[in-house]
């Protein structure tokens, strides 16, 4: 495991973190562990996976000085660890999110500004939000910071949007993303949508 907790700084997160990425993008998949962040008690710890499974070097046979030789570089698994236990990714997908915040954190003022922060800021909430049930608030949060930057990677920024170190391409397919998933967070705390429905108008 390779702890760049250290390397990484909110205003450069993007920067920063390809850099240390890009130099194993050509060993086997998700082989390279790294830790990214942990909150002030070290119970919660996220680590990244490299390189992630839609890394692709496209093999050009007739590269030209400017061509573009891969594909989603910059992907990767984001795997919490709480209380020293390494939690599976398929317990944190948008749509369980989705359906914990609609069913026990909607409704919570500070909880939603934290939301705000980590959407604009990068930042995680330094607020106790221990009486909220379902999910862990703070691990909610931590798992969808870098959700949010996996995705960023993956399908808004580009070599051409911050000083990463090796040109890639964003694939065509679709993603639900910071934006639309913030915005699924938005929808269901009106009173009019459940996460299920709102799912539907994603999907």
């Amino acid at each position: 495991m390779i702890d760049i907790r250290k390397k990484i700084k909110p205003a450069t997160l993007f920067e920063d973190l390809t850099r240390e990425l890009d130099p194993h993008k050509e060993k086997d998949t998700c082989s390279v562990v790294f830790l990214v962040d942990s909150s002030p008690d070290n119970k919660i710890k996220i680590l990244l996976k490299y390189p992630g499974r839609k890394v692709a070097n496209r093999n050009l046979k007739k590269a030209r000085a400017n061509s573009v030789h891969w594909d989603s570089l910059y992907d990767f698994l984001v795997v919490p660890i709480v209380a020293k236990k390494e939690t599976s990714e398929k317990e944190f997908t948008y749509r369980k999110m989705l359906t914990d915040f609609d069913e026990h954190k909607k409704q919570d003022k500070p909880f939603w500004e934290a939301i705000i922060d980590l959407l604009e800021e990068n930042v995680v909430s330094d607020k106790d939000f221990s009486y909220l049930k379902g999910i862990d608030p703070k691990v909610f949060l931590y798992v969808l910071k870098w959700m949010w930057v996996q995705e960023d990677l993956n399908y808004r920024f580009n070599h051409n949007d911050f000083a990463c170190p090796t040109r890639y391409r964003l694939p065509t397919g679709k993603s639900l993303g910071r934006k639309k998933f913030f915005a699924s967070l938005l929808i269901v705390r009106t009173p009019y949508y459940t996460a299920k429905e709102c799912f539907k108008l994603f999907s």
